[in-house]
């Protein structure tokens, strides 16, 4: 137990910002929202997501939030990913109820509840969440994911051969999740040097590059 006290200090206090290396140049990073970023997070906050561990002690840490939302507040369709969670229900009134107790019982674990991600909206109408935008049966990639893949795409396309493979893997990988096959294609042919180079499958959900 001492060992594994010593780890787990090690892995929850590490700064991941000091004496780290940055690949690529400093302006790729300047789309990317301060939230995302340790660079811009008070001394003490956020976990470096990159670190395997990190959803590990959010889950375990978290587990409070989600006994409270279950046993307490009754909430039959509920759901987490790490930091964001979600609940269902027919009743918009019993939903809009649930904010100050849910804003208090975080307050209570240290956390704050972001106001400013908060959305009740109808199943009809969809909801975005985890990069995603869910409706009823169907689910399909957002705006901002669409635009930071597009983005990639061309880096990739100037990069060396030898990394394509597995970064259009990863791509088709996550746009597959959804109902994104015309998407998915000209996401895909949108640069000509994958097609001269490789081939997608018939769904273009894998790449094969002939190198």
């Amino acid at each position: 137990m001492e060992f594994v006290e010593y780890l787990t200090r090690e892995i929850v206090t590490l700064n991941p910002i000091r004496g780290c290396h940055i690949a690529g140049e400093p302006s790729e990073w300047a789309e990317l929202p301060h939230d995302k970023s340790l660079y811009h997070s008070p001394e003490g906050c956020g976990l470096p997501i990159g670190n395997l561990t990190s959803q590990l002690f959010s889950n375990v840490y978290l587990n409070e939030l989600d006994q409270y939302m279950k046993r307490v507040l009754k909430c039959r369709h509920y759901g987490r990913y790490v930091d964001d969670f979600c609940v269902v229900s027919a009743d918009r009134e019993w939903l809009l109820s649930l904010v100050p107790s849910v804003r208090a019982h975080l307050a209570g674990l240290g956390l704050l509840f972001h106001d400013g991600k908060l959305n009740v909206t109808t199943a009809r109408h969809g909801v975005e969440f985890l990069g995603a935008w869910l409706k009823p049966h169907r689910v399909y990639a957002t705006r901002g994911t669409v635009g930071r893949i597009r983005a990639k795409l061309r880096v990739i396309a100037a990069s060396d051969r030898t990394k394509w493979e597995a970064s259009l893997n990863s791509f088709c990988g996550v746009l597959s999740h959804g109902a994104n096959y015309r998407l998915r294609r000209r996401l895909m042919l949108s640069e000509p040097a994958f097609a001269k180079y490789g081939v997608f499958d018939m769904e273009y959900k894998r790449y094969f590059c002939a190198f």
